[in-house]
């Protein structure tokens, strides 16, 4: 039986490491994949994983492995299974990285079509003023209209134009939120109700619905200022300058994955006052884990980003509870084993939704949304001070290593927004 147990649990070993050659193989297709989706990703660095992977030919290493175990040759089948877990391991940390790079990559990219939309808000902003107040003067003391009628169109065609261009984004990020579809809904009404005065001729309440829509065009400009301000701050898709979902289930997860090592060394056996102790201390670690998972919750539900999990993290945190009081009563069995495995599972679980989340193309779009009739209050561009609180916070972002072109976007940026604010 004795000599029975090294081959046993070679064998297993062997199990465990296909298993995680075949999840690795998926997750590289999976991200394949996502890759040929979206642009701008780096193609050329995923070739060269795929290269490393095969030229590592673990499934070669997972052949002879077998085969030494046939024989047996424990010795042989031993160093094998080291070099496949050394290159599982190395491919592992190389996905991650390619992972990470693409979010970052999708993350500027989103930025930059934030920007450009923000740009465009304002011009169409500028324009409604210069329509508003043609309508409050030379309007009135003519009888054609139909010039100003065409320029309001324009700025319609303009809106409209604007709004397709946030619903594409909305698939990209969460940023893009109701209340700026609403500000632009608003815009749309007042401008259709202006359009409408001018073809009556009145040129007084066209005015009045044309200034009416270049508020909502600026609250609508001001959301997004807000969001991006946001997303510069927290380096995430809107964050608010915690650290992001990933980050953090991604830290609790190897904290997991200790604590889970220990406790199973631990399972069978009477225990000494030194093994008590340490599973007190085990069970405040997993005490300290649960806190800093309520705490991600609450976090992530006060920033809308609690939809991006798809882990229930409550389920999660009542299993967290039980092993809890399973430690504190020094009841290490097999079912308090599987909760700290299923534990682990869905905090992985959690990281991969944020993960494959980042790149879906089917996400609900904007149009399909329950606005919240409730906006927030209005930022006045005009206001000196509020313009300085921004002015700051992207100068300081600025600083912090974007690129040059980047660099270059958010001075244009400014220069808008300085040229919108002349006017008003």
């Amino acid at each position: 039986e004795n000599s029975d147990r090294p081959n046993n649990e070679l064998n297993e070993q062997q199990k465990n490491l296909d298993q995680q050659m075949k999840n690795l193989k998926n997750e590289m297709e999976k991200l394949n994949e996502k890759m040929k989706e979206v642009s701008d990703t780096p193609q050329k660095e995923m070739e060269d994983l795929n290269k490393k992977f095969n030229e590592q030919k673990n499934d070669v290493l997972s052949e002879k492995s077998m085969q030494e175990l046939q024989k047996p040759n424990f010795q042989e089948a031993l160093k094998n299974q080291n070099q496949l877990s050394q290159n599982m391991e190395k491919m592992k940390n190389d996905l991650q990285q390619m992972q990470q790079q693409m979010q970052q990559q999708n993350q500027n990219v989103v930025m930059q079509n934030m920007l450009k939309s923000i740009n465009n808000i304002l011009d169409v902003s500028k324009e409604q003023e210069k329509l508003k107040n043609n309508s409050e003067t030379s309007l009135s003391q003519q009888n054609d209209y139909s010039d100003a009628m065409k320029s309001q169109m324009d700025l319609e065609q303009n809106l409209d134009n604007i709004y397709k261009q946030l619903e594409t984004l909305s698939q990209k990020t969460f940023a893009i939120s109701p209340e700026m579809g609403k500000a632009l809904g608003d815009a749309k009404r007042n401008m259709n109700e202006a359009l409408q005065g001018l073809q009556n001729k009145n040129g007084q309440g066209s005015s009045k619905e044309q200034g009416e829509a270049m508020q909502s065009l600026n609250e609508a400009a001001s959301l997004m200022q807000n969001a991006l301000q946001n997303m510069m701050q927290g380096g995430g898709d809107g964050g608010g300058g915690m650290m992001s979902l990933m980050q953090q289930l991604q830290q609790m997860a190897q904290q997991q994955v200790g604590l889970n090592q220990q406790t199973q060394m631990m399972q069978n056996g009477q225990m000494t006052m030194q093994q008590l102790a340490q599973m007190q201390r085990l069970s405040n670690e997993q005490g300290a884990i649960q806190k800093s998972l309520e705490e991600l919750n609450r976090e992530a539900k006060a920033s809308g980003e609690s939809k991006k999990i798809a882990a229930n993290l409550e389920s999660v945190l009542e299993e967290m509870k039980e092993v809890i009081s399973g430690l504190n009563t020094q009841k290490i069995d097999d079912n308090l084993i599987k909760k700290q495995d299923k534990i682990l599972s869905k905090l992985l679980d959690a990281q991969r939704s944020i993960n494959e989340r980042d790149f879906e193309e089917n996400r609900e779009s904007l149009a399909g949304k329950k606005f919240d009739l409730t906006s927030p209050d209005k930022l006045n561009l005009t206001n000196e001070q509020a313009k300085d609180v921004l002015r700051e916070e992207l100068l300081k972002a600025v600083k912090e290593g974007y690129s040059k072109d980047y660099q270059d976007l958010i001075r244009r940026y400014f220069e808008s927004l300085n040229n919108s604010t002349k006017q008003n």
